[in-house]
């Protein structure tokens, strides 16, 4: 006999919501992260890669696990709209925040310092370990994309690297501007933002 395999059909899939305008996005990250506590084994971790305790509270580092619950209420409760946001859907006439394995959150940083998204560092996985905050398979939800996430400094030259948490640890020690690929498979948005930078100033990366 034959074995059919059945897809949806596009009728049938709901589609995904554009995300949100960056600013959107950058104030519902700042409070989502105002609510979070930043965990003692978390510090520990920070503190051991080199940063001092006020850069760490600086760039927002946070914790977080699929046991906190009632944050997307709190955020709806200060006015803010979780609509297009990467990491919120909406199920049974409630906004709601995607569950995940424990782990460091790392707001995402675009060139003016707003957060363009949330990369999670998990505890206990071997393999991809650092993992994007998003909602693309949730009702109502958003994905988010791969984007480069910049420190500050000044813009005559650059020093690029992969990964956020390695560009904030490297941006400490020479206090030059870093932009950090997600990873070695994303570098569309790198791409982009090397033309877009050499009109801003950038003579050398």
């Amino acid at each position: 006999y034959k074995t059919t395999i059945c897809t949806p059909s596009k009728t049938e899939m709901k589609p995904e919501i554009p995300m949100a305008p960056i600013q959107d996005r950058h104030a519902v990250y700042s409070a989502l992260l105002e609510l979070l506590p930043l965990e003692e084994d978390h510090l520990n971790n920070l503190r051991n890669r080199g940063l001092p305790d006020d850069v760490i509270g600086k760039n927002g580092y946070r914790s977080y696990s699929r046991e906190r619950t009632g944050l997307a209420a709190q955020i709806v409760k200060r006015g803010l709209m979780l609509r297009g946001i990467p990491g919120f859907y909406y199920e049974k006439e409630n906004w709601r925040l995607v569950k995940t394995k424990r782990g460091i959150l790392i707001p995402v940083r675009d060139t003016e310092g707003r957060i363009q998204g949330l990369q999670i560092r998990l505890d206990d996985e071997a393999k991809r370990k650092y993992r994007w905050i998003s909602s693309v398979d949730k009702p109502e939800g958003t994905g988010m994309k791969s984007v480069c996430h910049f420190t500050a400094g000044d813009f005559s030259e650059l020093i690029t690297t992969e990964g956020p948490l390695q560009a904030d640890v490297i941006h400490h020690f020479p206090q030059k501007r870093i932009c950090a690929a997600p990873g070695v498979n994303s570098l569309a948005d790198l791409r982009n933002q090397l033309k877009t930078l050499r009109h801003r100033g950038v003579k050398k990366a």
